[in-house]
């Protein structure tokens, strides 16, 4: 049996000014009998969950390093942003649990399901096999189900489904809709816009890319914009300042564009678990999980290159924490 440990590295970037940087060790958790496959961490990053292989989650409290509860099969987690509530998809289902106390308040559906809050936190999506199904946070009441190629905006508000060649794009609170036929030729058939098709941070902007092209749709203005002669078009990202764009290709490469200029400001031949904040933009090379660089989101210089010695699992949403696992040895 293989001892698996779950490290926790904090980075904390007060300013581009380098001397400021500081990489810490923050701690390394007790072990897992099994490979740990994911973990959620909490904003105030005082609880995190890990999940292994086997299911068997434990939840840690980071600042004592002792684990607090366990849940068997459970196989998603996720916490609010104000750390109010963790939502856990187990195998008798998706459960909402009260971090005050940890007990279970209500059950959102029968099976387990792929969950994430809004970045508004007045939604949560769950995302099952061949649906998402969308709830109101302030009463858990669920507000829709919709087919599983629907995408959402980043704070729920907004929907995208393909309709013949059109992109409808739905108010979540109004139900009032957008269409939107794009320039760029929309294939016959059992066409999927899931990765196509992304919102901007702040839902005033829609992108579709395919056939080497880029569009971006004003969704207020319905006028669009066509970048043409891009390299990559498997998936494309709005990134949260909504200046520039990600488009990713095969094997992990990508460009990143500038929206307004038209133009590449660089490429990444092979890049992993990528997450960006307003002043830098983090990610791993994918033949070298072990590696995370760090670029400034003004100059896209580099200002920083961590060699570790763990894999990395996590880049969290909280802006500061990076998560690794590590292996030590037989037991």
């Amino acid at each position: 049996m293989f001892i698996q440990r779950i490290t926790i590295l904090i980075i904390v970037l007060m300013s581009t000014n380098r001397a400021s940087e500081s990489y810490q060790l923050l701690r390394t958790t007790q072990p897992h009998a099994k490979k740990v496959e994911s973990v959620a961490v909490s904003s105030h990053g005082k609880y995190l969950v890990s999940i292994p292989s086997d299911k068997k989650a434990k939840l840690w409290n980071i600042d004592s390093n002792k684990e607090v509860r366990v849940w068997e099969n459970t196989f998603y987690a996720a916490f609010s942003i104000k750390d109010k509530f963790l939502i856990l998809g187990q195998d008798d289902g998706t459960h909402v649990y009260e971090t005050q106390n940890w007990k279970k308040i209500t059950t959102l559906h029968s099976s387990s399901l792929k969950i994430r809050f809004t970045s508004n936190q007045k939604y949560l999506l769950g995302n099952g096999r061949n649906f998402t199904a969308l709830w109101n946070v302030s009463n858990w009441k669920k507000l829709g189900e919709y087919k599983s190629h629907v995408v959402f905006s980043e704070s729920g508000e907004f929907s995208a489904e393909l309709v013949k060649q059109s992109i409808h794009i739905t108010n979540t609170t109004d139900s009032t809709k957008v269409v939107w036929k794009p320039k760029i030729t929309i294939p016959f058939g059992s066409y999927s816009i899931k990765g196509k098709v992304c919102f901007s941070q702040d839902d005033k902007r829609i992108s579709f890319c395919d056939n080497n092209k880029v569009e971006i749709f004003n969704i207020k203005d319905k006028r669009s914009s066509l970048v043409e002669n891009i390299r990559f078009d498997e998936q494309c990202f709005f990134l949260e300042n909504d200046k520039h764009i990600l488009i990713t290709g095969s094997n992990g490469a990508c460009d990143i564009l500038d929206i307004q200029n038209r133009k590449q400001i660089f490429t990444l031949k092979y890049s992993k678990t990528r997450m960006l904040t307003p002043k830098y933009f983090f990610y791993c090379l994918n033949r070298n999980r072990n590696k995370i660089i760090i670029r400034s989101t003004k100059t896209w210089e580099i200002v920083k290159t961590l060699e570790l010695t763990f894999k990395v699992i996590h880049l969290s949403k909280n802006k500061n924490w990076v998560v690794f696992q590590q292996k030590n040895g037989k037991v």
